[in-house]
């Protein structure tokens, strides 16, 4: 019976040992200690066969629990190299790609790469939040939000939704909290936040000089009389304006005059606000956009946008379609059909000729002081 015991017992064993040597063999990332442990699994197989000791000593000898150790070690020492090795490639190929877009230059390759980096979900170890690199300063009711989302096509820029409106009522918050309100962004991406308020605020420019003095600002601008109307519809679409049930006239003209203290008027009055901003920012770091341009032929201002931002050329006529219906051109490809009417669909107030007439005169004088400080003219009357 104890022969019979022992024979069983070392059939065992040698298969064992079989079996383990098989395994071993073919786990190639086990190579670095692949010849101790085939050397042990034959001197487990010599035990096996041999008449001493026995089976029951080797186990009891810690043999079993020392190889155990052994494979265990080697798995986690292979899949911490193996770890290493993919962080050298990444970080190589980002190397690579930033010297390139350094240089001005975007593969296609590298053109739908970036895209599914952007689309897809980052990995949390690549993305960090990063203080906004450029911000859209304004101007309310201009097309902010048309250029940020058209903006956002590009895979170079990491752009912040909501307004965060930090420069304006969140200051006390801190550049931390500030920080984390940002988009996860990939090295060589550009953070870019907008909250149109900014251009009003009078502590804004010394603020963000303060945070970042190289920081990139954009400026979208229209007709400045559009734009009080477009303001004017907003503001009574929401019902929560003091002057709501008073028509467009009744609103911006006092006594035959224009309405001065009317809040929509002075946010028109472009150069009394751009005075305070160059006062902390070169002309070189503001890029004026044509809001009335960006609605009605919006690549030609997007390429002038890309280039001040100093990205690749990557915005093209496919990421627009025309709508025949609303008359403005959209997005392609979004599913929620954003148009660029900066009236977001609202229909405004019919004015009449002698009101429009009087606002534009209104404007004239700061309109041509504004062309004058930016150097640039836009088609307003």
């Amino acid at each position: 019976m104890a022969a019979s015991l022992t024979t069983r017992h070392k059939i065992f064993l040698l298969f064992l040992s079989i079996i383990l040597t098989l395994t071993l063999v073919s786990r190639v990332w086990y190579s670095k200690h692949l010849h101790g442990l085939l050397c042990a699994a034959r001197t487990f197989h010599h035990y096996a066969i041999s008449d001493t000791p026995a089976a029951t000593d080797v186990e009891s000898n810690g043999y079993l629990p020392a190889l155990a150790a052994e494979v265990e070690e080697s798995k986690e020492d292979v899949a911490g190299k193996i770890t290493d090795i993919k962080n050298r490639i990444r970080q190589q190929r980002i190397m690579e790609e930033k010297k390139a877009l350094e240089q001005g230059v975007m593969s296609r390759q590298m053109k739908k790469r970036l895209k599914k980096q952007k689309t897809s979900s980052p990995r949390l170890a690549d993305t960090t939040r990063k203080l906004p690199q450029a911000i859209i300063i304004g101007v309310r009711k201009c097309g902010t939000r048309a250029l940020l989302e058209m903006l956002e096509n590009h895979p170079q820029i990491a752009a912040c939704g909501p307004e965060v409106h930090f420069f304006d009522k969140n200051y006390d918050r801190g550049l931390d909290w500030y920080r984390r309100q940002m988009q996860p962004s990939l090295p060589g991406q550009i953070t870019i936040e907008k909250t149109p308020s900014y251009f009003i605020t009078e502590t804004a420019p010394e603020d963000i000089h303060a945070m970042n003095k190289d920081v990139k600002l954009l400026v979208i601008v229209r007709d400045p009389t559009t734009r009080v109307i477009s303001d004017y519809t907003q503001i009574m679409s929401k019902g929560v304006s003091k002057m709501v049930g008073m028509s467009f006239e009744e609103t911006v003209m006092s006594e035959g005059e224009v309405r001065t203290s009317y809040k929509a008027i002075q946010i028109s009055m472009y150069s009394k606000h751009l005075e305070r901003w160059l006062k902390y920012f070169p002309l070189r770091q503001m890029h004026f956009v044509d809001g009335d341009k960006l609605i009605t032929d919006p690549l030609p201002e997007m390429k002038k946008v890309e280039q001040f931002l100093g990205i690749p050329d990557f915005i093209t006529s496919d990421n627009f379609y025309f709508n025949a219906t609303s008359g403005f051109y959209c997005l392609a490809g979004d599913r929620n059909s954003k148009c660029l009417a900066p009236s977001k669909g609202r229909e405004h107030p019919k004015v009449s000729p002698e009101v429009i007439q009087k606002l534009q005169e209104f404007f004239r004088p700061y309109n041509e002081q504004f062309f004058t400080m930016i150097n640039q003219h836009f088609d307003w009357p």
